[in-house]
């Protein structure tokens, strides 16, 4: 029975001992080796008071109870960081997705209700026009149409003048076409009327997105508790593009129906010994947050049951002058 106490005692230690490892690991190694050493050991000793003592879990309620809020802290983490931790961290990436694409079709949104869309649409279809008609080999974008084409681009964007084509020949033509694109595109980017503002808003949504999917995979593919601490940063960090982007946008219109911010809560609460009752607290509705708890409880219940079980067998046979005093 001792040998099973023994190596029980050394399962409960590193389970728990582990958990408040990830807990404190923001301080330092050193100091989170400390910290989990120290509240594993403390765990320990409030297993064996309450098992080796009479009257038990019954009689010693209030030492079991801080037991059960000791050993339960790091049990808890570690059971959620190696099961549930891919889910969390992934499900925070992917809702962090969701509010960056809500901002950027809500730009969109607000691009075609100000006409900005719809005048784009007409200089591209402007400017493919001109395309084909310098591509065109009886006049190489020099006939009567292209002009026609050129001058209704120049109402669409001011600051737009006709290339030339020096050598009236058709040799160099997607050269021209290459330097209208680019100069077409720049013009209407610069627009007054294309909004320059709710194109940034939507660049820089359209990018924070593809980032986040490239966490979102790292994350689903290949987790470990160690992957926590960057995962966080890199939401983090796109919280507060998040808050910039919003702000931007809600001095063009109105953005009440996006959320302030990402939601990473429970990001920020994994591995966090401030803020594990918050974990807690937002999993409630969660079958496996019980379960969990149980577990640990569980643990907690039969660490103080196989000191009683010791304890018991020992006051059933004599007490050899080499014997362990009290449960070891």
């Amino acid at each position: 029975m001792q040998v099973l106490l023994f190596v029980f005692s050394l399962i409960f230690f590193a389970i728990v001992a582990y958990g408040y490892f990830n807990l404190f690991i923001g301080s330092g190694y050193f100091l989170a080796f400390l910290g989990a050493t120290v509240m594993a050991v403390f765990a320990w000793y409030l297993a064996r008071v309450v098992g080796t003592s009479s009257g038990g879990v019954r009689k010693h309620w209030v030492l079991f109870l801080a037991l059960v809020i000791v050993s339960a802290a790091g049990v808890y983490n570690s059971l959620m960081l190696y099961l549930e931790g891919n889910r969390i961290v992934a499900d925070a990436v992917a809702d962090s997705q969701t509010r960056f694409a809500k901002l950027e079709s809500t730009a969109e949104a607000a691009l075609k209700e100000s006409g900005a869309t719809a005048r784009s649409n007409r200089v591209n279809t402007l400017a493919e026009a001109l395309y084909s008609e310098i591509r065109n080999p009886l006049n190489c974008g020099q006939g009567p149409e292209a002009r026609r084409l050129i001058a209704a681009l120049q109402r669409e964007l001011t600051g737009f003048t006709p290339l030339s084509n020096p050598a009236q020949t058709c040799e160099r033509n997607e050269e021209l076409i290459d330097d209208y694109r680019e100069r077409i595109g720049a013009l209407t980017q610069r627009a007054e009327w294309n909004n320059p503002e709710l194109h940034r808003v939507l660049g820089d949504s359209s990018k924070a997105r593809m980032t986040l999917e490239e966490l979102r995979l790292a994350v689903t593919t290949n987790f470990v508790p160690t992957m926590l601490r960057r995962a966080l940063s890199t939401l983090e960090a796109h919280d507060s593009i998040y808050r910039d982007l919003r702000h931007r946008l809600s001095q063009q219109i109105n953005v009440r129906d996006l959320e302030p911010g990402l939601h990473l809560t429970e990001v920020q609460s994994l591995g966090n010994a401030f803020k594990l009752p918050a974990l807690f607290i937002e999993r409630l509705d969660q079958p496996a947050t019980y379960v969990y708890l149980l577990i640990a409880i569980g643990f907690d219940l039969l660490m103080v049951h196989l000191f009683q079980l010791v304890g018991a067998n020992r006051m059933r046979k004599p007490i050899a002058g080499h014997s362990l005093q009290g449960a070891w």
